[in-house]
């Protein structure tokens, strides 16, 4: 274990790695979180980047002043999600979120795209409520985010987005509801006619999204009048 005093030290070098080449700092730290076994170093490298450097990884990686430091970043911390614990996932989902290649000014179809699935596919049931917390502030910053991402999402997690919003009144799920009624009807059959990512593809979203909310809103107990 690290002296309270040495890993000061490792802070400091860190810090000053960081302003010289984030890059290679941000691979290091992936790696390491990649090949660590018992989770410990791993644990440590997220809470540095989420509570020490946050500082540091905004600027570095929020600004979109250096966008290949952020495609190193994301595509080494894309990678260790298959390892990580619950609470781990929510830690990297974060940092990942904050990108500007990702919900920023760089952002692309295919970024937002590959967060918003992960996103999705990593959280899984019984953190619907941390994956709401999560997809509202991406949706609310990834501009030009594809509406069917949305939908895609709901027909996920839409059971406890309905609950939430239904049975709790929980103004973050209402606002994910409505999300999904601020396109004009023009603007969704455009992106309901594209075909070209099989994931959003309406003959197979469609029905999923419809069943998910449906089943959801029939057991609700607000909707129940016994």
């Amino acid at each position: 274990m690290i002296a309270p005093g040495e890993l000061s030290h490792v802070k400091k070098a860190l810090f000053a790695l960081l302003e010289v080449s984030p890059s290679d700092v941000f691979s290091m730290m992936a790696e390491d979180c990649k090949s660590g076994e018992d989770g410990g170093s791993r644990n440590n490298i997220l809470t540095f980047l989420t509570i020490d450097a946050e500082s540091h990884r905004r600027e570095i990686l929020e600004s979109g002043r250096n966008v290949e430091a952020e495609h190193t970043f994301s595509s080494g911390f894309y990678d260790i999600l298959s390892n990580t614990s619950s609470g781990e996932t929510v830690l990297v989902l974060n940092l990942l979120k904050g990108l500007s290649t990702i919900s920023g000014k760089n952002a692309t179809r295919e970024t937002m795209g590959r967060f918003a699935k992960t996103l999705t596919n990593f959280m899984r049931p019984k953190e619907s409520m941390e994956a709401i917390k999560l997809w509202d502030e991406f949706e609310g910053s990834a501009e030009n985010l594809d509406p069917r991402w949305t939908i895609y999402f709901l027909a996920t997690h839409g059971a406890a987005v309905v609950q939430a919003a239904l049975d709790k009144e929980d103004i973050v799920a209402k606002r994910i509801l409505e999300s999904t009624n601020s396109h004009t009807p023009s603007r969704w059959r455009r992106y309901l006619e594209d075909r070209e990512d099989r994931d959003l593809d309406a003959r197979v979203l469609i029905p999923r999204f419809a069943q998910t909310i449906l089943e959801a809103a029939l057991v609700c107990p607000c909707t129940q009048t016994g």
